[in-house]
This record gives C-alpha cells, sequence and structure tokens, in this order.
C-alpha cells in the first residue's frame, strides 16, 4: 500500500515549500485541497514546478504568481 505525503519546509525568506511525491488518485483531491487552504491561510500563491522525476515540487510566497 503506497503512503501519501506532503513534506513542508520553511524557507529563512519565508517561504513555504511544498515537496510531494506520487500522490495516489485515492488521495490526489484531499491532497490539492490541503495545499489550498495553506496557500489561503498564508496569504501567498502558488508557483508550481516539476521534478525531472515528474513529481510535484510546489513553492508558495506572497511575490510568486499562479501559473
Amino acid at each position: 500500500m503506497q503512503t501519501d505525503s506532503i513534506r513542508i519546509k520553511i524557507e529563512t525568506d519565508g517561504t513555504i515549500k511544498l515537496i510531494t511525491d506520487e500522490i495516489s488518485l485515492a488521495n490526489h483531491a484531499t491532497a490539492e485541497d490541503v495545499i489550498q487552504q495553506i496557500i489561503t491561510l498564508s496569504g501567498g500563491s502558488l508557483q508550481s514546478s516539476r521534478r525531472s522525476t515528474h513529481n510535484h515540487h510546489h513553492h508558495q510566497a506572497d511575490e510568486h504568481l499562479h501559473h
């Protein structure tokens, strides 16, 4: 059974970095909801980038724009 996880790292400049590996289909919508709540509560916007291994890598900070 796959374990889904979202790692949260707060950088020294205040940027909140969310790092996920592959999220199962059963948990994908919930993971998106959690990420959206973090963005909303922190007052920022989302900049999303993918690692070369096709995993998700999310950055969130006030100056970033939604793609």
